[in-house]
């Protein structure tokens, strides 16, 4: 349940850099940007893994590991912009 909490903060955080993106400095829009490439890549990559019935169980405990990667990688750039 947490996680779908930890979720919408990103999303909502992510639309605040991207408003303010011209503000940031240039390793933090780096990051972003890698931040940005790396969940589209994985959302596509599970979807397809999804649709064609690949995982199960394993693919939910997959996402879960990887969704909270994902969530150090948003706070990392967090914590970057707040020392920029």
């Amino acid at each position: 349940m947490a996680q779908i909490v930890l979720g919408l903060v990103q999303i909502l955080m992510s639309v605040t850099l991207i408003v303010n993106f011209k503000t940031l400095s240039k390793p933090v829009k780096n990051l972003f940007k890698s931040y940005v490439i790396t969940t589209v890549y994985l959302i596509v990559l599970f979807r397809i893994k999804g649709h064609f019935g690949i995982g199960g169980f394993q693919l939910i405990f997959l996402w879960l590991f990887v969704s909270m990667g994902l969530a150090l990688f948003h706070f990392y750039i967090t914590y970057k912009i707040k020392l920029s």
